[in-house]
């Protein structure tokens, strides 16, 4: 006994102080002084003590100052953190008092929350997917719900029969430590399984609904626009997208279709679904028709309009004074026809450019099939 305890404290002697405070390590010392099957429990312990999930108290303080926190929750985690100059960068601390800074305020289980969401803040791009997970890694929850209430606000709802939370203030400022600098927790909500399957089965038909909606909001917009290739022959009351656009815009709507119709549907389906389809929409502008053909036709019919209305009609032209022009009354027939059914064409709301340029042509046609003559009656 005497020489076991003589090796412990040589042991001891050539330990770092950190480590000869701390009681945990002086029994592995002790255990290895006393025989082989105490060493294997000395092993194991020790191994767990390197365990996230399994270490406690003075261990647990250790993983916690490798990433950048503690229980007390201030002293580090400024120096290990996302964007910052010296990230990375070896440092040395001095922690007075260290043996006594276990015991100050967070006990073991909320450390542990504490060190994985210190995880994943430092390792985190901030997206939606890697928040929820890291949330649900640091509370055991099954279900969760973050809603953007205002800016920088967010209420947090979880739902679970096995969620870790001592309190609620900790969850909260374990769960507020992943989140962006500035952005808070301003509610959160602890529900069980069946509170949560109800909630968010809730939700589920109400995201349905919101894409339903947006279906029909993106077809509207489809049925409201033309397919042109560059709007010239689209009337400028009417707006135009391309045959790619349209394309897009057919197969946003299919894909949200074929979505509803999954019989495993989930709410991250849903939100992608709705974000899916947004996007197309929001990133296909319609255009205003120029129809510059349109344009022509228009020009067309009012410098026939001037024609006609300068021609008299007669049989003969002996009643037509001579500084005056006459046609016969068929001739007139033909051109008033060719001005109305240009009028007709005119007056729709979309019109192809065959047709633009046929209405065009007829009136070309019968303005040369028309020859005027001057009248024969004296000027008196």
């Amino acid at each position: 006994m005497v020489e076991q305890l003589e090796l412990t404290n040589t042991m001891l002697r050539y330990s770092i102080s950190e480590f000869r405070a701390n009681p945990a390590y002086v029994k592995i010392c002790e255990a290895h002084c006393i025989g082989l099957q105490t060493i294997q429990d000395a092993v194991d312990y020790l191994s767990n003590c390197l365990d996230m999930d399994k270490a406690e108290g003075i261990w647990l303080d250790y993983i916690a100052w490798l990433v950048g926190t503690t229980r007390n929750a201030t002293a580090l985690l400024r120096f290990f953190c996302l964007n910052v100059p010296h990230l990375n960068v070896e440092k040395y601390f001095y922690f007075p008092g260290l043996t006594d800074f276990s015991a100050t305020q967070l006990d073991d289980a909320v450390l542990r929350q504490r060190i994985k969401a210190t995880i994943g803040y430092n390792t985190s791009r901030g997206t939606r997917e890697e928040n929820l997970r890291i949330l649900k890694g640091i509370s055991n929850a099954d279900l969760i719900k973050i809603e953007v209430v205002e800016p920088m606000s967010l209420d947090v709802t979880l739902a679970g029969d096995n969620i870790i939370y001592p309190s609620i203030g900790n969850l909260r400022e374990n769960m507020v430590i992943v989140l962006p600098n500035g952005v808070g927790i301003r509610r959160l909500t602890i529900l069980t399984m069946a509170q949560g399957e109800e909630l968010f089965n809730l939700e589920l038909d109400e995201l349905k609904s919101e894409l339903r909606d947006k279906i029909r909001e993106v077809t509207d917009f489809k049925d409201s626009v033309v397919v042109s290739a560059d709007g010239s022959d689209v009337d400028s009351t009417n707006q135009w997208i391309t045959a790619g656009e349209m394309a897009e815009i057919e197969l946003a709507i299919k894909k949200a279709e074929e979505l509803l119709l999954k019989s495993d549907l989930t709410k991250t389906d849903l939100y992608e679904g709705i974000s899916d389809i947004s996007t197309v929409k929001d990133n296909i502008k319609a255009k205003t028709g120029i129809n510059k053909n349109k344009t022509t036709l228009a020009e067309k019919i009012l410098e026939y309009e001037t024609f006609k209305n300068g021609l008299k009609v007669s049989e003969n032209g002996y009643d037509i004074y001579t500084n005056e022009q006459w046609v016969t009354q068929s001739d007139m027939n033909i051109i008033e026809q060719a001005l109305e059914e240009a009028k007709q064409v005119l007056a729709k709301s979309f019109v192809s450019d065959e047709d633009l340029q046929s209405a065009i042509s007829s009136l070309e046609t019968a303005k040369s099939n028309v020859t005027p003559s001057n009248g024969t009656k004296p000027i008196e």
